[in-house]
């Protein structure tokens, strides 16, 4: 195939679409587990707190870090506000993204 063949958005993409939705989803929990142990290391060393306290504020920001994340598989206001942080250079140029408010290439893919 030379590049005069090509003829963009006849690519088949949902196996590249596929790995991308994986890894935000394991980079969304991976920043919620850190966050979560972080702060919970930080307080029970770093604080005359103690560790009891330490595991209370862990297991609140556990229950909101699973609400938030959770939330942002939704269409609900949370993945709202994140849409702005979460999209490309390239979704913000593409002139159906604009108009649409989606990037079609970008759907979750099952």
């Amino acid at each position: 195939m030379t590049d005069d063949d090509y003829v963009p958005g006849s690519m088949d993409i949902n196996e590249q679409a596929r790995t991308y939705h994986r890894f935000l989803f394991l980079v969304r929990w991976a920043v919620v587990a850190h966050v979560v142990a972080g702060t919970t290391f930080v307080i029970a060393f770093c604080t005359s707190a103690g560790w009891m306290s330490a595991l209370i504020v862990g297991a609140i920001l556990l229950a909101i870090g699973v609400f938030v994340a959770r939330r942002l598989d939704s269409d609900g206001p949370v993945a709202q506000a994140a849409a702005p942080l979460m999209t490309t250079v390239a979704e913000n140029h593409d002139p159906i993204a604009r108009q649409t408010g989606k990037a079609p290439h970008l759907t979750p893919v099952s």
